[in-house]
């Protein structure tokens, strides 16, 4: 028996990404992005039926990664 991961804050509904932002960041490039206000853009303009199936691609992620229970919060 293995323990479970409980994830008390988890942010899973929403659009858009910042890899690119991030990948950025750690090879020391200065922040040029748009930071949140990207995922805040995607987020508005994604459709409710988008917004879903990535909530649940998200809890599927989760759960396979051994995560068995998360608090899910909205933007």
């Amino acid at each position: 028996m293995l323990p479970g991961f409980v994830d008390s804050h988890a942010h899973l509904v929403f659009a858009g990404e910042r890899s690119a932002e991030f990948a950025a960041r750690m090879a020391g490039t200065p922040f040029q992005a748009g930071g949140i206000a990207t995922t805040v853009a995607a987020t508005r303009a994604a459709s409710d039926e988008q917004l879903r199936a990535n909530l649940r691609a998200l809890r599927a992620e989760m759960l396979a990664q051994g995560t068995t229970t998360f608090e899910c919060k909205s933007g």
